[in-house]
């Protein structure tokens, strides 16, 4: 087993494993979850611009009051 730095792991970890984190987790997931974190004010940003554009669209496809689309 192979603990990286400040990595804090409470469960047993099979032989040849590494773990990154606290808690510790797979490496391979912990650097893909690194990177992403660096993304997320950005994401967040593109999120919000979808859910106005896919509300927007929803606004303009409300049904009348007959039920039918306008």
């Amino acid at each position: 087993m192979i603990l990286t730095a400040q990595s804090a792991v409470s469960h047993d970890v099979p032989a040849g494993k590494m773990i990154s984190g606290s808690p510790g987790f797979d490496n391979r997931v912990w650097l893909r979850s690194v990177t992403i974190f660096q993304r997320l004010p950005e994401l967040l940003k593109r999120l919000d611009r979808v859910e106005k554009k896919l509300a927007a669209q929803d606004a303009g496809n409300t049904p009348n009051q007959n039920g039918s689309q306008e």
